[in-house]
Protein backbone atom coordinates (compact mmCIF):
# COMPACT_ATOMS: atom_id res chain seq x y z
CA UNK A 1 0.00 0.00 0.00
CA UNK A 2 1.18 3.72 -0.66
CA UNK A 3 1.50 5.82 2.24
CA UNK A 4 0.36 9.51 1.81
CA UNK A 5 1.37 12.63 3.70
CA UNK A 6 -1.61 14.17 5.47
CA UNK A 7 -1.18 18.17 4.78
CA UNK A 8 -2.89 19.05 8.11
CA UNK A 9 -0.81 17.56 10.67
CA UNK A 10 1.89 16.31 8.79
CA UNK A 11 1.36 12.80 9.84
CA UNK A 12 1.40 9.93 6.99
CA UNK A 13 -1.63 7.54 6.58
CA UNK A 14 -1.79 3.94 4.74
CA UNK A 15 -4.19 4.10 1.61
CA UNK A 16 -7.07 1.77 2.01
CA UNK A 17 -7.84 2.31 -1.65
CA UNK A 18 -8.15 -1.10 -3.50
CA UNK A 19 -5.58 -2.04 -6.35
CA UNK A 20 -7.35 -1.48 -9.71
CA UNK A 21 -5.99 -2.38 -12.86
CA UNK A 22 -5.29 0.58 -14.53
CA UNK A 23 -6.09 1.41 -18.38
CA UNK A 24 -4.51 4.19 -18.79
CA UNK A 25 -1.46 4.69 -21.68
CA UNK A 26 1.52 4.30 -20.82
CA UNK A 27 4.01 8.04 -20.13
CA UNK A 28 5.47 8.89 -22.68
CA UNK A 29 2.44 7.83 -25.54
CA UNK A 30 2.11 10.59 -28.42
CA UNK A 31 -1.15 12.20 -28.12
CA UNK A 32 -3.37 11.63 -31.13
CA UNK A 33 -4.62 14.79 -32.59
CA UNK A 34 -8.13 16.35 -31.72
CA UNK A 35 -10.63 19.56 -31.70
CA UNK A 36 -12.56 20.43 -28.78
CA UNK A 37 -14.64 23.25 -28.32
CA UNK A 38 -14.97 25.07 -25.27
CA UNK A 39 -18.35 26.05 -24.13
CA UNK A 40 -17.97 29.72 -26.32
CA UNK A 41 -17.57 27.75 -29.14
CA UNK A 42 -13.71 28.18 -29.56
CA UNK A 43 -11.74 25.46 -30.64
CA UNK A 44 -8.53 24.32 -29.45
CA UNK A 45 -6.70 21.71 -31.21
CA UNK A 46 -3.07 18.92 -30.30
CA UNK A 47 -2.02 21.15 -33.37
CA UNK A 48 -2.73 24.11 -32.00
CA UNK A 49 -0.76 23.75 -28.39
CA UNK A 50 2.47 22.77 -30.23
CA UNK A 51 4.20 25.53 -28.89
CA UNK A 52 3.01 25.66 -25.13
CA UNK A 53 4.59 23.81 -22.37
CA UNK A 54 2.43 22.06 -21.48
CA UNK A 55 -1.92 20.98 -22.03
CA UNK A 56 -4.78 19.68 -19.49
CA UNK A 57 -7.96 18.84 -20.68
CA UNK A 58 -10.54 18.25 -18.28
CA UNK A 59 -14.14 16.26 -18.69
CA UNK A 60 -16.36 17.55 -15.80
CA UNK A 61 -20.06 16.29 -15.59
Amino acid sequence: MDRSLCLIDNTFEEDTVAETPSTLLALGTPAVDFRLADPSGRESSLAGSASSPGLVIMFIS
